[in-house]
């Protein structure tokens, strides 16, 4: 639902613009303009809306988290896989998985990439982040298995 889901974003911008200055934005449960940047990237790569595009390289620019920056590169690779560009897409997949942050619960969303840049799999760069992403997934599917 795009509308509701653009509403949303402009709901939290409300929000956080009322939101006291001063508070810790280095907390897990801190809002800060940062995790919204982050989160507009998410929501819209999810859309298809190019407009991710601007918010993900503000992230990867800006982030202090390696985490937040992993998650950046795979919204803005999902952006660039559908405007064509799977070379990109698949570099930008590669430095997300091979930073070692990508976590068992975001895992899912590389996956999300390999679906999308399936039909460029004959691109040097899709082939590198195919492997990577499934080696990945392996030591992710092991972890829990042992669990």
């Amino acid at each position: 639902d795009t509308a509701a889901a653009h509403a949303a974003l402009r709901r939290a911008a409300a929000a956080l613009g009322g939101q006291p200055d001063g508070a810790p934005t280095d907390h897990h449960f801190v809002f800060d303009p940062a995790k919204l940047t982050s989160y507009t990237a998410t929501v819209l790569s999810w859309l298809g809306d190019p407009a991710a595009e601007d918010y993900a390289h503000r992230v990867i620019a800006t982030a202090s988290s390696e985490r937040r920056r992993a998650t950046a590169r795979i919204d803005l690779a999902l952006v660039l896989a559908r405007l064509d560009r799977p070379d990109e897409a698949g570099a930008l997949g590669v430095l997300a998985v091979d930073s070692g942050r990508l976590v068992p619960s975001n895992v899912w969303r590389a996956g999300e990439l390999e679906h999308a840049l399936a039909p460029a799999a004959g691109v040097r760069e899709v082939a590198d982040f195919r492997v990577r992403y499934l080696a990945a997934r392996h030591a992710v599917d092991a972890v829990r298995a042992v669990e």
